[in-house]
């Protein structure tokens, strides 16, 4: 038996992996999460239906969307990891063989950022941890629109396997085929008309389910889910303002007191923009709409900050964000938007060393990575603040907090080993200088 929780979590009496059970649960899947992630893939592409109702066939009919979405997306991701997360290892783990040059090769940064998109639009976002041909590891990330996670229908839900596949065409038919992975194995199956077919099976070396999943917060829900009813309802305002907009050049001419126009009239009006008109009482005169730009314009300006004030998105449109502000006052303005990243990062990090501790399990599980062994620092996507740098480097001269500690949470520092490496080379010069500026003075 299996059923929704919260609409996000599988969870499953029958934990059994075989045929029959997995095809029950990629079919859970499609007719259920998957269903809302693609409503908000669509409003992110701008592709969403805004349900307006077609009146007659040569009804005026704008469909206009205005991409609030991809907006609060685009911003929120750029926000929390535009300054690429860094890290500081314990020098057991830095210096693994494995562990060396694995962020390099990966291209972390923009891995990252690709995950946190997935966070931001769907509410969670999936990451393989494998071996190349050449026994290197990777990591890449795994599409949310066909990736999902089993879990046992208990008290502490553990989570039994991770599911992801893909669907493509093959001549005249459709192929779907995908991988389970389980703590003990990875199997590969392919899927068609609602069956599950077991192909090769490969022992899992990393013991744990080498699939990571990165949550945008505690409900796993994106970032503009909250909102698309008011989405919706901004782009069917704009499009039937545009409607409305457009039927003036089309609007309906009215000619009273007067014999019926001919076809060959009507043309000529066209063209030639004159008539004669036959009568003394004659009049013409065009039928128009009356709009109200105010209230389109006052009902457009309450949807667009509701959808921004529930989503936790400023509109950097607006003049509160105009001039030079430090990076002390930008904070103040963004407290809502700083809630939203700090939520983020919580979950980040935690899936980050979900991700080392799956590399650290190859090639060999003698390595126990505990969660001490990286300290990860992540920073908001701000105007260095240079008044923070200068306090806590104050701090530190007057024995308040370590020198690490002070480095840590520098934004101007990246690399916190890094960092320290060049201050231990450079301090021997600055001895140096020091004791040579003090004998140029007694001279």
């Amino acid at each position: 038996m299996e059923l929704w929780y919260n609409k996000i979590m599988i969870k499953v009496f029958d934990t059994e992996i075989n045929e029959k059970n997995v095809a029950s649960w990629i079919e859970l899947f499609k007719n259920g999460r998957q269903r809302e992630l693609l409503k908000l893939d669509a409003f992110y592409k701008g592709e969403d239906d805004i349900g307006k109702v077609v009146q007659g066939k040569n009804r005026i009919d704008n469909r206009v969307h205005t991409n609030l979405a991809y907006m609060i997306c685009k911003n929120a991701v750029d926000y929390f990891i535009g300054e690429p997360a860094s890290y500081s290892f314990a020098k057991s783990f830095k210096e693994s063989e494995y562990v060396d040059n694995l962020q390099f090769e990966n291209i972390e940064e923009a891995e990252n950022k690709e995950i946190a998109k997935d966070c931001s639009k769907f509410g969670k976002a999936f990451e393989l941890v494998n071996i190349k041909d050449d026994k290197t590891l990777y990591y890449k990330r795994l599409d949310p629109l066909f990736t999902f996670d089993i879990f046992a229908t208990s008290i502490l839900e553990e989570r039994i396997a991770s599911i992801t596949y893909i669907t493509y065409k093959e001549r005249y038919s459709v192929i779907t085929k995908g991988y389970v992975y389980t703590p003990e194995e990875i199997i590969e199956f392919t899927y068609k008309n609602k069956q599950v077919t077991f192909g090769e099976r490969i022992p899992n070396v990393f013991g744990k389910i080498p699939v990571i999943y990165f949550q945008n917060n505690s409900d796993e829900i994106g970032d503009y889910e909250r909102v698309t009813d008011l989405l919706t309802a901004y782009n069917k305002l704009m499009s039937c303002a545009t409607d409305d907009y457009e039927s003036i050049s089309n609007a309906i001419l009215l000619i009273k007191d007067t014999k019926q126009i001919s076809e060959e009239a009507k043309k000529s009006l066209n063209s030639t923009r004159a008539i004669q008109l036959f009568s003394e009482n004659a009049e013409m005169a065009f039928i128009n709409k009356t709009l109200d730009s105010n209230f389109v314009k006052t009902l457009r300006e309450a949807l667009r900050e509701d959808i921004l004030t529930v989503s936790n998105v400023p509109d950097f449109t607006d003049e509160k964000f105009a001039g030079n502000s430090s990076g002390v006052a930008l904070r103040y303005k963004l407290i809502g938007f700083e809630n939203l990243r700090a939520d983020k990062e919580i979950y980040f990090k935690q899936a980050l060393h979900r991700r080392w501790k799956v590399i650290s399990l190859y090639p060999a599980k003698t390595f126990d990575l505990k969660r001490d062994d990286i300290t990860i620092n992540m920073f908001a996507n701000l105007p260095s603040n240079i008044e923070l740098d200068l306090q806590l480097a104050e701090l530190y001269n007057a024995g308040g907090i370590s020198r690490k500690t002070m480095i840590e949470n520098m934004q101007i520092v990246k690399d916190v080993d890094e960092e320290l490496k060049r201050i231990e080379e450079e301090k021997p010069k600055i001895d140096t200088t020091d004791k040579n500026s003090n004998l140029d003075l007694r001279v």
